[in-house]
This record gives C-alpha cells, sequence and structure tokens, in this order.
C-alpha cells in the first residue's frame, strides 16, 4: 500500500484555514455529534479581546470536557472568540 506524505494535506489544510484568520491559528481536538473531530481556533481568540464570543465554536470546544465531567462548570472552560474552523471528521494527526 502507499501512502501519501502528510506534509502536502497539511499545507494544504494551513492554506485554506490561514484565509479564516487574522491571527495564528491552532488545532484543539473536538467531540462534534458524538465523534471526534477537530476545529481551529485563533491563538488567543479567548484572550485577546479583539473577537466577540462565538458561541457555537464555544459550544463544541466546550462538549469535550463536560461529556467527560457533567459536574464542570462551563465557563471555567475557556471560551472561543472569533472564527472557527470545524471538519467533522480527524484531518490533524
Amino acid at each position: 500500500m502507499l501512502r501519501a506524505p502528510r506534509e502536502p494535506m497539511y499545507d494544504a489544510i494551513k492554506r485554506s484555514i490561514r484565509l479564516h484568520f487574522d491571527e495564528p491559528f491552532e488545532h484543539v481536538t473536538v467531540l462534534y455529534e458524538n465523534r471526534r473531530a477537530d476545529m481551529f481556533v485563533g491563538e488567543t481568540s479567548a484572550i485577546n479581546g479583539r473577537h466577540i464570543r462565538n458561541i457555537r465554536a464555544t459550544e463544541i470546544y466546550r462538549n469535550n470536557a463536560l461529556t467527560r465531567d457533567p459536574n464542570l462548570d462551563p465557563e471555567e472552560i475557556p471560551a472561543i472568540s472569533g472564527p472557527a474552523v470545524l471538519f467533522e471528521k480527524i484531518v490533524w494527526t
């Protein structure tokens, strides 16, 4: 079996995602519709104050921790502000 090198895929993902951000971005693993998925958010989206809270991205981001421990206070888990790019499957390993 031949496998394509990972780098071109990662580079293509980075190029397409970069268009949505005005700052460096980072990968976060999330639980979306009961499956592991990948989301990308601004590197300082929770602390820089430049963007308003992204309510849906925050819900998706917090879901993983809250699924494991429903007794957590959601507001103690960082919020996501500004843009977020969600892939409904694993694209970043």
